[in-house]
């Protein structure tokens, strides 16, 4: 989908414009050679907050490396050290609180989650349950294939 944006005193004005609204809100512009109002623009995927990050805010910005066109700019807020405490705390207490035997877990600042000592297995089929005594996973049995259910 084609997208275009207003430009005012050489700014990005408003939001992206699509092209088939374009054509009904201004059929007197040619797309082909756009006044110094409108530009092209490009959308730019919404990008995933890391971890520690809050508040994600879009902007408008000239594209690098194009004329003239204008592309999304995401900005993410990122957390303060009280935020980022309080943050870790919380899933170190709702661990512990789920899973009060599995004293062997640790806590991996890098991602704010518990970590088991032995990586859970890679497998397509199975399914495991975390032994704490034994420091291993173990299988979960399958369970049965029920014909009916596929009917």
């Amino acid at each position: 989908m084609k997208l275009y944006i207003q430009i005012r005193d050489g700014q990005p004005y408003e939001h992206p414009i699509a092209e088939w609204n374009m054509r009904e809100a201004f059929p007197e512009i040619d797309l082909n050679n756009l006044p110094p109002t409108f530009a092209p623009f490009e959308r730019v995927n919404r990008p995933r907050l890391g971890v520690y990050e809050k508040e994600l805010n879009v902007t408008y910005s000239l594209k690098d490396g194009t004329a003239g066109t204008y592309t999304d700019v995401w900005t993410a807020t990122p957390m303060t050290a009280e935020e980022i405490a309080a943050k870790q705390q919380a899933v170190q207490d709702e661990f512990s609180a789920e899973y009060p035997t599995y004293v062997s877990w640790t806590f991996d600042e890098a991602t704010c989650s518990m970590v088991p000592p032995v990586a859970y297995p890679s497998s397509t089929t199975n399914r495991f349950t975390w032994n704490e005594e034994n420091q291993v996973w173990d299988a979960l049995p399958n369970p049965p294939f029920d014909s009916e259910e596929e009917s």
